[in-house]
């Protein structure tokens, strides 16, 4: 379903795929998903409702269905208005889901592991201080604690905090392996279809894959600029490939760089916005009490500047010229 409504984009021009369209094209896990999380969301909140002794009200409610609304918008926004043809809606799905149900809790582990490995070498630096008696230094930490404070808490923010979830976060999306992004396997794509290419080469025989590329797609990189690269990425030799299995017929892949490209993009906001999306439901109904002005301060603020779903865009650029681009020397920039 979701390759007969990309080839419908490719032949008619204007075309673009529907919510129904999408709804069709979801697989039974993505399916289960909805349903599980509308069930456990209605069940939770008329048990909270329902129940005299608690304090959770229908103002709390709406707190926790804003909490939802302003993830699911941003995505709506994201790869409905924008990006529906690029990434399939099942896709997106099982990626906000990795984020939310694998990436939080193992960031969250991880960053205790950390705080408490930190905890554990200052509790030792400061008993070796004091067996050696070197009072002058225990002195200037004492006198200086403000100091000490706020670079702890710096170092707590961007190290323990930042790069560990972020970390979690690539890693979640780097785990789910989608049919939309093949081309993005952690397996050696080259031997792999190098392999299969030999074998199937009795049957359809074609000239050197690794030299030829469709024209229609690698046409323009991210940014629109012709590319001219030296070697071919994965995502060139997945679609030839895909050309060449299917006996020379139509490719099963329609996208070009510049929407594969966008397809990483896609799956990798999603990913982050699912972490989003739980850490501020943790942060809004588990820190911050059941007080509705402060849960909807709280939201408010966590809500106007999405870190999360910035970070990994920018993570994607790197993503995309490695795989799809096939550069060799990425770095840090």
């Amino acid at each position: 379903d979701i390759l007969a409504m990309r080839r419908r984009q490719a032949e008619f021009d204007g075309y673009y795929p529907g919510v129904m369209a999408q709804w069709n094209a979801l697989s039974k896990l993505s399916r289960y998903i909805i349903m599980l999380f509308i069930g456990n969301v209605l069940l939770v909140t008329m048990a909270l409702l329902f129940n005299p002794s608690s304090q959770f009200g229908l103002g709390n409610s709406l707190v926790l269905l804003s909490t939802f609304m302003e993830s699911f918008l941003l995505l709506f926004i994201i790869h409905y208005l924008f990006h529906r043809s690029d990434l399939s809606l099942d896709a997106v799905i099982k990626f906000f889901a990795a984020g939310f149900l694998i990436a939080t809790p193992t960031a969250f582990v991880l960053e205790g592991v950390w705080m408490l490995a930190a905890a554990t070498c200052s509790q030792i630096t400061i008993s070796i201080l004091e067996l050696f008696r070197l009072n002058i230094i225990l002195y200037t930490i004492n006198q200086h604690a403000a100091i000490f404070w706020v670079i702890a808490e710096i170092f707590h923010a961007f190290f323990f905090a930042a790069c560990t979830e972020e970390m979690c976060k690539y890693y979640t999306f780097r785990m789910v392996e989608h049919p939309d992004l093949l081309f993005l396997s952690t397996l050696d794509k080259k031997e792999v279809e190098d392999n299969a290419v030999k074998t199937w080469s009795m049957k359809y025989p074609i000239h050197d894959v690794a030299g030829s590329f469709d024209s229609d797609a690698t046409p323009y990189s991210v940014d629109g600029s012709v590319i001219r690269p030296t070697s071919p990425s994965q995502a060139m030799i997945h679609r030839e490939v895909l050309h060449t299995l299917n006996g020379l017929r139509d490719d099963e892949e329609t996208r070009n760089v510049r929407q594969m490209a966008a397809a990483v993009a896609v799956a990798m906001v999603s990913c982050a916005v699912g972490l989003a999306c739980a850490e501020n439901f943790i942060y809004v109904f588990f820190l911050r009490g059941i007080d509705i002005k402060t849960q909807s301060l709280t939201l408010l603020l966590r809500s106007i500047f999405p870190i999360h779903a910035l970070c990994a865009a920018m993570q994607s650029l790197g993503v995309v010229r490695k795989y799809i681009i096939g550069e060799t020397e990425i770095g840090l920039s």
